[in-house]
């Protein structure tokens, strides 16, 4: 019997967010025929977490969590940790995912000579330090393949990094959205506080400063004042997040914003809304804006690079200039107001959304592991 490849999927931590939720998808989706998959995390992650549903998908004994001290790259423990795992378990490939993972793991993976050396870059990551971004560049060396969701996160990060563009390749990320028949619609508008019939615009996503949600205040207290009575259902988990409810207090807009600390439940609050509203600052491939797509909801964005590589403006959804909350307002409003525009964006972008699919997704990396496996 032919053995089965073993591969490592490594990420710095499984908290409820996007990278997580991509490495979630790979673990339960990869042809377990052919593929013997495992997980490596960095250190623990938050209470909001996948960590219920990863032990569904992989026993114990197929898992290593590490906890890497103050989350330092001089935690000499952890170094020897990993280092010890991965000559024990003797992978086939390892699939490294976010920062600490890349540059720890994946040179771990290389002094050991791992046989195929996967990284992925989730985003646009306009911080990088200079050392950070050396790392990455001296790293890219012994890696096979730097993995990113779509071409113009490629063209950024081997400008920003010096690699050669031929290192990457592609890979949308997978999207998973719960079928609207397996909500329960009205418990979660009685659970949310919405009452009947009236307008829901949603948002999704980390409670951070790069996510924009401060905005939606400044959006919802415009729509108020034009008279709109929509309800905005603000929803995840964060270090923001009483900053984000003292604010609505401040504001006096309790009765039309809401935030609901519900990450576990958060792509179902999609099937109530009749507009996603995504005022981030920047993005990678926006993972939450495509599952909006995926669940037949209209979209308005901030234009930026993430939401402009899959939204064209008027196609199958809007766009707004960064920042400017009235443009956001205005467009919005005017969803509202004409529901059948609405509706023919979120048709065309169902469709654009279809390639994203997550079998497709994987496939492609099933493919491109072979591809380097086998050469």
């Amino acid at each position: 019997m032919k053995n089965k490849i073993k591969i490592l999927f490594a990420i710095d931590r499984m908290s409820i967010g996007g990278a997580p939720a991509v490495v979630l998808a790979q673990l339960r989706e990869i042809d377990k025929g052919q593929f013997d998959p495992y997980l490596l995390t960095l250190y623990k992650s938050k209470q909001a977490n996948y960590w219920d549903a990863v032990r569904e998908i992989l026993p114990n004994d197929k898992i290593l969590e590490c906890t890497l001290k103050n989350r330092s790259l001089l935690d000499i423990t952890t170094w020897r940790q990993v280092y010890q795992f991965i000559k024990k378990e003797k992978f086939d490939v390892v699939y490294t995912h976010l920062f600490l993972a890349n540059v720890l793991v994946r040179l771990v993976a290389i002094i050991a000579r791992v046989r195929v050396i996967l990284a992925m870059e989730h985003s646009f990551y306009y911080e990088k330090k200079i050392w950070q971004k050396l790392v990455d560049h001296v790293w890219s060396w012994g890696t096979d393949t730097i993995i990113t969701p779509n071409a113009e996160i490629a063209d950024f990060t081997a400008a920003q990094e010096h690699v050669k563009r031929s290192k990457f390749f592609c890979i949308p990320n997978p999207i998973l959205v719960p079928a609207r028949e397996d909500v329960d619609i009205e418990e979660m508008k009685r659970f949310a506080g919405i009452p009947e019939g009236i307008p829901v615009i949603v948002n999704i996503g980390r409670f951070s400063e790069e996510k924009g949600q401060n905005h939606i205040l400044d959006i919802a207290e415009e729509l108020q004042k034009r008279g709109s009575n929509a309800q905005f259902v603000i929803v995840g988990h964060g270090a923001l997040e009483n900053d984000l409810r003292n604010a609505i207090i401040h504001k006096g807009m309790e009765s039309y914003c809401r935030v609901l600390a519900d990450p576990q439940r958060a792509k179902e609050y999609l099937h109530i809304a009749q507009i996603f509203l995504s005022p981030s600052l920047r993005e990678g491939q926006p993972i939450v804006i495509l599952e909006a797509m995926a669940a037949g909801v209209p979209v308005v964005a901030y234009a930026n690079d993430g939401a402009k590589s899959v939204i064209a403006d008027t196609i199958n959804g809007l766009l707004v200039p960064i920042g400017n909350t009235n443009a956001a307002a205005d467009a919005v409003e005017q969803l509202l107001t004409h529901p059948a525009q609405g509706k023919i964006l979120a048709q065309a972008a169902y469709t654009h959304v279809e390639s994203y699919g997550t079998k497709h997704s994987i496939r492609l990396l099933e493919e491109h592991i072979m591809e380097h496996y086998g050469s």
